[in-house]
């Protein structure tokens, strides 16, 4: 399945993932409850990270291979492509389709943000949830929210069920391909492979700034691939909440807060590896101009950690080492207003249990 939500400014509230709604997509076989093997399912990864996603899975004899990306840009479209090849030795005709729903996001996927618990891939946890798409002019729409398809034929749809699908007869080896775009506001026609290439350029110049890659780690294939990973998986994390003028680096999966402990490593990781100052910048700021407190405490768009306000002058002190004093002194005032609070947050006199030096019971 794939999701599509927006990054939505968060808050401190406990209740912050019950309320987004997300719209999501999930290929089905047979009929609507016909789900893919997961456990029949291959991976493929680019060596060089680009996050052009792709896996192959095997399902009674036929082999569907799903690819997926995002368009490079603030509001982008998502695209997939579905192929299925018969493997057997003999032809089939087997209905091929994708539900389509929106609704709360942690319905969508099961346990989200976290997923500490157990992975949940059966298709029927969708049936419950209400059908809102409609067919309209070729296409499928709910509110300004839109996918269009791209294949040798016209889907039929169930509104009830909101399940797009056609019967595909395939011979002994054949393949057929739909394609799908999913955007908001007016729909786009689309040309699949112009907008893959189009991504693709956009990340190959995004990760032309690696300029500091080690040797021994460039000379190893291996090394070299899990560091492309790492790093388009990090600036995958960077984004502009919805509505929002300031940027923060989002923990992972779906979600919408930053944590600085986390963030520590992101941005150090970065500035080491090569030139993303226009990264690393905007979430110092964000520190300091959107989150820092009369008191001087820092206080990020997520849990209130006691620690977040040391591991943000963290951050901001390791960074101003590769910028020098002028950037160092564009922050040195808050930077010792955050230092005071937290001396002053220390507790001054041993009690039970609280040894003194240290931060009394906080979360």
């Amino acid at each position: 399945k794939i999701i599509f939500g927006d990054v939505e400014p968060a808050d401190e509230k406990e209740d912050l993932y019950e309320k987004y709604i997300s719209s999501g997509l999930w290929f089905v076989r047979g009929n609507i409850n016909g789900e893919m093997d997961f456990r029949n399912t291959e991976f493929i990864n680019r060596e060089d990270g680009i996050p052009v996603h792709a896996m192959k899975n095997l399902t009674g004899g036929l082999e569907f291979s799903i690819e997926a990306f995002s368009s490079f840009e603030r509001r982008g479209r998502c695209f997939a492509s579905l192929t299925v090849t018969n493997r057997m030795d003999k032809s089939i005709t087997e209905n091929i389709g994708f539900l389509l729903r929106t609704a709360r996001e942690c319905e969508l996927v099961k346990h989200s943000p976290s997923n500490y618990r157990p992975f949940s891939p059966e298709v029927t946890q969708w049936q419950p949830l209400k059908s809102t798409w409609k067919l309209e002019n070729g296409h499928f729409r709910d509110g300004e929210k839109y996918v269009v398809y791209d294949c040798d034929r016209e889907l039929s749809f169930i509104d009830k069920n909101g399940v797009a699908y056609t019967s595909v007869s395939l011979g002994s080896g054949e393949s057929w391909t739909v394609r799908i775009a999913y955007g908001e506001g007016d729909s786009i026609p689309f040309d699949y492979e112009e907008e893959r290439n189009r991504a693709v350029v956009a990340w190959q110049k995004e990760l032309s700034r690696l300029n500091n890659i080690p040797a021994e780690i460039l000379s190893d294939s291996k090394s070299k691939t899990m560091v492309m990973h790492l790093v388009t998986t990090i600036l995958q994390h960077f984004s502009y909440p919805k509505g929002c003028d300031y940027m923060i680096v989002r923990q992972g999966g779906l979600h919408r807060m930053i944590w600085p402990y986390e963030a520590m490593t992101v941005l150090e990781a970065l500035v080491r590896l090569g030139d993303f100052d226009d990264y690393v910048e905007p979430i110092i700021d964000m520190y300091f101009e959107k989150c820092q407190a009369e008191s001087g405490e820092i206080v990020p768009f997520g849990v209130r950690w006691a620690m977040c306000t040391a591991c943000a002058l963290t951050s901001f002190a390791k960074y101003a080492l590769t910028r020098g004093k002028e950037y160092f002194d564009k922050y040195r005032d808050r930077a010792y207003k955050a230092f005071l609070w937290i001396k002053d947050t220390r507790v001054k006199e041993e009690t039970r249990g609280i040894l003194k030096g240290l931060f009394p019971p906080l979360r």
